[in-house]
């Protein structure tokens, strides 16, 4: 009789971790998000078009949760393509950095953040962001 309460005790403090975890947004799940990073290249001296193609070898950040430091990044491939594989469930902040107009204000440094949020609802799914343009 000692050896079955063990046993039924033994069986619920395996389930406690599996039942009462609930994961934080961040890697080791089976989510993917993609997309793609598209410039816009213009003249600095008088603002004028270049040209425009899918950015090649740019790196691409991903912030985990409601955090404000990226947590990891990527570069984009041939086409302007990248890829965040093995992520849960929750909310994600995915951004390049683009050249802004030195004389704005807002924009001391040169360079602003174009920002797209994701939100992953399912396991194993794939969510794709809208193409983020930048310019250079």
């Amino acid at each position: 009789m000692k050896l079955k309460y063990l046993l039924y005790s033994l069986f619920a403090l395996y389930l406690i971790p599996l039942i009462g975890c609930e994961k934080d947004p961040g890697e080791g799940g089976t989510a993917t998000i993609t997309g793609k990073l598209f410039v816009k290249n213009f003249d600095d001296e008088d603002g004028t078009f270049i040209d425009e193609y899918f950015a090649q070898n740019k790196q691409v950040y991903i912030i985990y949760g409601d955090g404000t430091i990226p947590d990891d990044d990527v570069r984009t491939g041939f086409d302007g393509s990248y890829e965040f594989n093995y992520l849960y469930k929750g909310q994600y902040i995915i951004f390049a950095y683009s050249e802004c107009d030195n004389n704005l204000p807002e924009c001391p440094s040169g360079e602003k953040p174009i920002m797209d949020t994701i939100q992953i609802n399912q396991k194993g799914e794939t969510y794709e962001v809208p193409t983020i343009t930048v310019f250079e």
